[in-house]
């Protein structure tokens, strides 16, 4: 019969109902678990009750097995039941439940209905003696006969125990109930079988312990409480330990293993059994299928799951994925104050300008008028003009009629400034005054000449361009320093004022004798609609939106070595009078430098190289006295004009550059150079003149400040031939170069 059975950490019980006859077996658990197996018989031999195997007490606790039989000879149960300890080996013990010799034919038990109040204690067993039994003799009889033997029993404390005992049959393994007779001879540690008695109704054993009926007639239950780690096993020693066949087993300090013993001590691998786990029933068949099966129309088990054999078709197609690998560096966070002009290599510039700012503002504008209108009115000439073109005017004096002239042309004159430096830069002669060409190309591009005029035709402006020029002292200093053949500021001015005159006062009929009118009216209604764009660029927006940066500064600072010995390099000497060296760069020594390094182009025109230069300097107040500072750049204004030649020259940025497989502008240049247009990178939009570019400044003035490093480097009119490497570049080997050259030119040496 197989039960199921549970155990805890002190004994074990057992859950199953053994039957009172015939033989059986069943699993029984142990102290820690572990499942055992237990017999029962009832044709064992009869074992003698023996005083000395009294043990142990009954207790209250549950646990184990014993299954009472009625009969007159001896019957016997036994359990195999495993004890465990700490050791691995596990040893089985049979239990033995001994009762009294009774004959089967003459004497059986009433039935518990029949017992009354005054019942024997549970575990008691009854005498032979003095029970009515026999053929002849009714239950009641039998009854009868029981209920008397039992009072007297009582009475009397004459009452046969209950013996248990555990194989192999030793004095530990006796446990007796209902005897006050204990033995002396104790060995080793005890166990504890416990007996309780059934109740009617209960439910809770049904699955836990076993219910067995005792000779008396009531049910019971059993639990063995057993802290026996091992039993004593017989240890055969008739075969001695082999002999020894060499001199380390003859010298060895043990004794020789015995087989007995060594296989004793070997663990045994027991494999503890699965704990049952209940299998719950499965959920019902759905009555459709969702899945595309072999037999859709059948619900039986079997279909759900079998799918239909489908042919798969796949269509692969080919994309590019352009992996992104995105790092991350944690880098020490300095706390470093917000950028500051003051501190940059820009901060110059505030004391070695005119104007004390960084920028070009309105004041120094009205200081630059200032002194040109005061050394306008010390020419007499002028002055009789405008009196004598102004008299319908209704100015009663000179002095109203030069304030009221000179209030139109202050306010106009940051823009005719602009026009004036554009259109003198466009000559071949001097770049900071008005040749006859750039004078006249001024008028033509403004729509001044009249043809048809008697007074405003081209050679009626070319004859106030040589009045303008004329100069009544000419032992003057400034004199000296004035070119009769251009026109300076202040004579720019003068030539504007004569020709409104020319142009409205003598050629519009009915026109009054205002000069304020005429100068105003050729201002705002012809020069200024006329003006082309490039004649009018605010010089102070490209410091203020792509110049003065954080980023251009750490640019600078990084090859501050590099630009300071180019800027020095490429002075020359004086042009007036010979000497030493000038201190700072003119016009000729700039052109001079792009042109080195390959620059002007077709792209990059002449008139742009020029422009750069003329837009990186500040005001100057007085363009004779301070002519040098007029026509020359400072450091500052240096890189300034570097940075306006790197926004407007075509150059690849790093992206293209990288696209094609290139490391550097210079490889880009050299190919170029050798294939033509098979390598030629497409201008971007806002590449050119006046273009809203989109990248920063410092990224496209890196690629020209490298470009033009290289370029010095190589020397000028370098050309890399086909197959030929290119030379090896390193900006120290750059800079030890450019001071040589410095030195030479210092020494006179003009070979360089």
């Amino acid at each position: 019969m197989y039960a199921d059975h549970r155990g805890d950490i002190n004994g074990a019980h057992t859950s199953e109902r053994l039957p009172n006859d015939g033989g059986t077996s069943a699993r029984l658990p142990d102290i820690g678990g572990v499942l055992g197996t237990a017999s029962a018989s009832c044709d064992e031999e009869a074992i003698e009750y023996d005083p000395r195997f009294d043990r142990t007490s009954a207790t209250s606790t549950p646990e184990s097995l014993v299954d009472a039989v009625r009969g007159a000879s001896p019957r016997t149960i036994r359990a195999m039941t495993p004890l465990t300890a700490a050791a691995t080996r596990t040893v089985m013990t049979p239990v033995t439940v001994m009762l009294p010799e009774l004959s089967t034919s003459t004497w059986s038990l009433p039935d518990v209905a029949s017992i009354d109040a005054h019942d024997p204690p549970l575990v008691t067993m009854l005498p032979p003696d003095g029970i009515v039994d026999g053929p002849g003799v009714s239950q009641d009889d039998k009854a009868s006969s029981y209920s008397d033997v039992t009072a007297a029993a009582t009475f009397t404390n004459e009452l046969c125990p209950l013996s248990v005992v555990l194989e192999p049959k030793r004095p530990r393994n006796c446990i007796n109930f209902g005897s006050t007779n204990r033995s002396t001879a104790r060995a080793g540690p005890a166990k504890r079988l416990s007996i309780f008695e059934h109740v009617d109704g209960c439910a809770v054993c049904a699955n836990l312990f076993g219910h067995y009926r005792l000779p008396n007639g009531r049910l019971a239950h059993f639990y063995l409480d057993g802290k026996m780690s091992a039993d004593e096993e017989l240890v055969d020693l008739d075969e001695p330990p082999p002999r020894p066949r060499n001199f380390a087993l003859a010298l060895q300090l043990g004794l020789p293993p015995v087989p007995g013993l060594a296989a004793l001590a070997s663990p045994i691998a027991v494999e503890p059994p699965a704990l049952y786990v209940p299998r719950p029933a499965l959920a019902p068949t759905p009555d459709t299928h969702t899945l595309n099966v072999k037999h859709p129309t059948s619900t039986a088990p079997s279909s759900f799951g079998d799918l239909a054999e489908m042919s798969n078709n796949f269509g692969l197609t080919y994309t590019k994925v352009t992996k992104v690998v995105v790092t991350q560096t944690e880098e020490a966070i300095s706390k470093r104050p917000p950028w500051d002009i003051y501190a940059s290599v820009f901060a110059p510039r505030i004391k070695e300008a005119d104007c004390r700012a960084f920028y070009d503002c309105s004041k120094s504008e009205k200081r630059m008028f200032t002194k040109d209108w005061a050394r306008l009115l010390c020419k007499s000439k002028f002055r009789a003009m405008i009196v004598k073109e102004d008299a319908d005017s209704g100015r009663e004096t000179a002095e109203e009629t030069i304030a009221a002239l000179g209030a139109v042309m202050s306010d106009s004159y940051g823009m005719l400034y602009e026009a004036f430096c554009y259109f003198a830069a466009l000559g071949n002669g001097g770049d900071f005054s008005l040749q006859l060409n750039e004078y006249s190309n001024l008028m033509d591009d403004c729509g001044i000449p009249l043809p048809e005029s008697e007074f405003c035709k081209r050679s009626d402006l070319d004859t106030i361009f040589i009045a303008t020029n004329y100069k009544e002292d000419r032992n003057t200093v400034e004199a000296k320093l004035n070119d009769d053949n251009s026109l300076i500021r202040f004579e720019y001015i003068e030539a504007l004022v004569r020709i409104a005159v020319a142009r409205f006062t003598r050629t519009v009929p009915g026109f009054p004798k205002d000069v304020c009118l005429a100068t105003n009216r050729l201002i705002t209604e012809v020069i200024q609609p006329n003006m082309p764009p490039e004649a009018c660029v605010d010089s102070n927006v490209f410091l203020r939106n792509r110049l003065y940066f954080e980023e251009m500064d750490v640019l600078y600072e990084g090859h501050l070595k590099v630009l300071k010995a180019i800027y020095s390099r490429y002075r020359t000497r004086r042009a007036r009078g010979g000497g030493p060296r000038n201190k700072q760069i003119k016009m000729d020594d700039w052109m001079r430098m792009l042109d080195d390094a390959g620059f002007i182009d077709d792209q990059f025109a002449l008139r742009y190289a020029k422009m750069c230069f003329v837009w990186g300097r500040m005001h100057v107040f007085d363009e004779l006295k301070s002519i040098d500072r007029l026509e020359s750049l400072t450091f500052v204004d240096f890189l300034e004009a570097l940075g306006r030649a790197a926004d407007m020259k075509h150059l690849p940025s790093a992206e293209q550059l990288e696209e094609c497989g290139y490391s550097n502008a210079i490889e880009y240049l050299d190919q170029l150079a050798l294939d033509g247009v098979s390598v030629f990178i497409p201008h971007r939009e806002s590449d050119g003149f006046l273009k809203e570019h989109v990248r920063p400044l410092h990224a496209r003035a890196a690629i020209f400040l490298d470009t033009l490093f290289r370029r010095l480097d190589r020397g000028r009119g370098f050309v890399l031939a086909p197959g030929e490497l290119p030379p090896v570049y390193s900006e120290d080997g750059l800079y030890r170069k450019l001071a040589k050259m410095d030195k030479d030119l210092d020494l006179g040496i003009t070979n360089t």
